[in-house]
């Protein structure tokens, strides 16, 4: 089975409750749902995949809590998303 069908039915299955995060990153408070973390897993690239999906098949078969796992990633979006900013922020000073 395809990670990404892997990923649909794994979440599907579970049916998770709705659960949005605070995250604070340096002076900035991002708020990001479960929903959006499980869409970007959905679309993540294989490498990354892999490895979420041989997590949420650990913490399935030990009956462990998958938001938990969710939220982790949660932040790990905020610090990508917060770096690339700040990226692209050095990159457009840097053209004028």
């Amino acid at each position: 089975m395809r990670d990404s069908e892997y990923f649909e039915r794994f979440f599907e299955e579970k049916d998770l409750p709705y659960v949005v995060w605070e995250i604070q990153a340096g002076m900035n408070v991002h708020c990001l749902s479960n929903k959006v973390v499980i869409e970007h897993i959905k679309c993540a690239p294989p490498r990354e995949a892999k490895e979420i999906r041989a997590m949420l098949t650990r913490i399935d078969f030990h009956n462990g809590d998958v938001n938990h796992y969710l939220a982790h990633l949660a932040k790990c979006l905020v610090a990508t998303m917060e770096r690339q900013a700040l990226a692209d922020f050095a990159a457009e000073a840097a053209l004028n």
